[in-house]
C-alpha cells in the first residue's frame, strides 16, 4: 500500500497526499479499494503474455475481444472515463456496506489483521484459526501484488489518469470519517 501511495505522491496526484502512510486505517481503506478495483479486474479478465512479460486484459468491444497492455486507463467509475468526479466511485464502495458505520468497523477490522496475524498474544499463538489466517493471508497477497502492479503502472502514465483521481478522492472522502494519526 506505501509504495502504491507513494508512487501516486511522485507522480504528482495531489489528493494521494492526504493519505497518511502511519495510519493502518488509511492504509486498509486503500487496501478495501483494491479489493473492489481487483473484482473489477477479475470481471475484465487478465492474462500474462510471457514472450513480452506484460499483463493484457481482455475487453469486449463492439468488434469483439480485444486484448491490450493492462493499465488504469481502462478503468473508469464514471460513464465518461475522462471525468475524475469521485462521487461514482465512493458510491461502489459505499454500496458494499449497509451504512458507513459499517463500512468504516469493516476498514477499522482489516486495519488491525496485521496484528493479529503477525504478533503473539499473552498466550503466544495468533488470535485467528489457521483457516481464517490462510484465507486472509491469500487475500492480502493478492492485494499486495495488485498494489505493487498499481505503483508500477503510475509511473509509467503519460498524463494524470482520471481513474486515480476518482479512487484517491473516494479513498480521502473515506477517510475522513476516521480521525488521522499524526504523520
Amino acid at each position: 500500500m506505501a509504495s502504491f501511495a507513494s508512487a501516486c505522491k511522485a507522480a504528482g496526484y495531489d489528493d494521494a497526499k492526504e493519505i497518511n502512510l502511519h495510519d493502518h486505517k488509511h492504509k486498509a481503506a486503500v487496501s478495501t479499494f483494491a479489493q473492489l478495483i481487483s473484482g473489477h479486474a477479475h470481471e475484465v479478465g487478465l492474462a500474462h503474455k510471457p514472450d513480452d512479460d506484460i499483463l493484457v486484459a481482455r475487453v469486449a468491444t463492439d468488434a469483439g475481444v480485444q486484448y491490450g497492455p493492462l493499465g488504469m486507463y481502462l478503468f473508469s467509475f464514471n460513464e465518461d472515463p475522462e471525468n475524475p468526479s469521485h462521487a461514482n466511485a465512493f458510491q461502489s464502495l459505499s454500496n458494499l456496506f449497509n451504512d458507513t458505520a459499517e463500512m468504516h468497523s469493516h476498514i477499522r477490522e482489516r486495519s488491525g489483521f496485521r496484528d493479529h496475524a503477525l504478533y503473539a498474544t499473552d498466550e503466544g499463538v495468533n488470535q485467528l484459526s489457521e483457516e481464517s489466517l490462510a484465507l486472509l493471508l491469500q487475500d492480502h497477497a493478492f492485494l499486495t501484488l495488485g498494489l505493487v502492479w498499481a505503483a508500477i503502472d503510475v509511473g509509467q502514465h503519460e498524463r494524470r489518469e482520471p481513474f486515480l483521481l476518482q479512487v484517491l478522492s473516494a479513498i480521502n472522502q473515506v477517510t475522513s470519517g476516521f480521525k488521522s494519526k499524526a504523520a
